[in-house]
């Protein structure tokens, strides 16, 4: 069972990045910086989200792919598309299967208008220099959002603060 639930995490990234290669909207760069009421407003967007303060945008190796680095915590946002079956059946496979995952220390939902949510917050590694991360997953009718919020495991806490602002002001745009 255990290796099923890797496996299906695992093609939950990888649908992810493939996905987002087909999604040009999701290309544009984000701005950032004090008074930008949010780095993903662009036209096209299925979401808003506010990037803290000080993470600046890099660039991406895929369309479809949003990333923030301050130091060693970074931002990374890949959006899908869901071309088959429905949106409720694989949230329930991916919650099912992160609920099982040794890897994650707490799986809980959360409210996310428009759509389903769950945060995945992963165990701290042994290695200090390993990254830890908090993944939030949203999933609608027709899309799957991954939003990951890592640093290393001895910094993690330091970041804490922002991670936890940028998750709390996810939203769908009412269009998704």
């Amino acid at each position: 069972m255990r290796v099923f639930n890797e496996v299906m995490l695992t093609a939950l990234v990888l649908a992810l990045v493939f996905a987002g290669s087909l999604c040009p909207a999701q290309d544009q760069p984000a701005p950032t910086g004090e008074g930008v009421p949010s780095a993903t407003e662009q036209a096209g967007r299925i979401f808003d989200m506010k990037i803290p303060d000080g993470f600046e945008s890099q660039p991406a190796e895929e369309a479809g792919i949003l990333k923030w680095k301050k130091g060693t915590g970074e931002i990374f946002i890949v959006v899908g598309d869901i071309f088959a079956g429905t949106g409720e059946a694989l949230f329930e496979a991916l919650h099912d299967a992160a609920k099982r995952d040794e890897n994650y220390q707490s799986v809980r939902l959360v409210t996310v208008p428009g759509g389903r949510g769950m945060v995945l917050e992963e165990k701290a590694p042994s290695d200090p220099q390993r990254s830890v991360t908090w993944r939030l997953v949203v999933v609608t009718k027709k899309n799957v959002i991954n939003v990951d919020f890592s640093a290393p495991v001895q910094e993690f806490q330091s970041f804490t603060p922002d991670f936890q602002k940028a998750l709390e002001s996810f939203a769908l745009k009412a269009t998704s």
